[in-house]
């Protein structure tokens, strides 16, 4: 099975198109969202109907959640919060129940997804250095974590001493006795 996993889109339709056709290419089976399909972009309606028609699993991140009213937009900086205003005005009904269908984590054969954090998936705390990571080990019992949320691209790793250590992104393989924290970066806003 092959997986294709994709994060922070922003209501960028033309973003998610090119990775959508470059799935087709690696002949991707399943196609899966860490959350943010929402959110700063032009294309709210247009990026819902193509996740709705392409991507096989979604989980919600912040931006649905606040669309939603599940957190507060005052956490949000200026901008994001205007950006959801305008979102909110445009979606119709029927698009908000498919974006409260969403989980906010994902299990699958030997991985686990979320927007954020593992320990507190509702919080969306931010992973940006192997300090971030730790309470996720314990949260998410997988050797292969996804999260989104950053924008930016991140591996975390750790083995037998128990210390989490950040690794530039690269291709890698997965060792015996190792787990990995991956961040997918951004779609549609880097």
């Amino acid at each position: 099975m092959r997986y294709a996993i994709l994060a922070d889109v922003h209501a960028n339709r033309q973003a998610l198109q090119a990775v959508l056709a470059d799935c087709r290419g690696q002949q991707v089976d399943v196609v899966l969202s860490l959350g943010d399909l929402l959110g700063y972009g032009p294309a709210p309606e247009a990026v819902l109907e193509l996740a709705n028609a392409r991507i096989h699993h979604l989980i919600r991140g912040n931006h649905e959640a606040a669309l939603l009213g599940q957190m507060s937009a005052e956490r949000f900086r200026e901008d994001a919060r205007r950006a959801l205003e305008w979102t909110a005005a445009r979606l119709p009904p029927k698009a908000r129940r498919f974006v409260t269908s969403w989980p906010m984590v994902l299990a699958g054969p030997g991985f686990r997804c979320a927007h954020a954090e593992f320990a507190d998936p509702c919080g969306f705390h931010y992973l940006l250095e192997p300090a971030d990571a730790v309470p996720s080990w314990s949260a998410a019992p997988e050797p292969l974590l996804f999260t989104g949320h950053t924008h930016v691209p991140g591996l975390f790793v750790i083995g037998a001493s128990g210390t989490t250590h950040q690794l530039p992104p690269t291709d890698f393989e997965l060792e015996p006795g190792k787990r990995y924290l991956v961040g997918a970066g951004s779609v549609g806003q880097p």
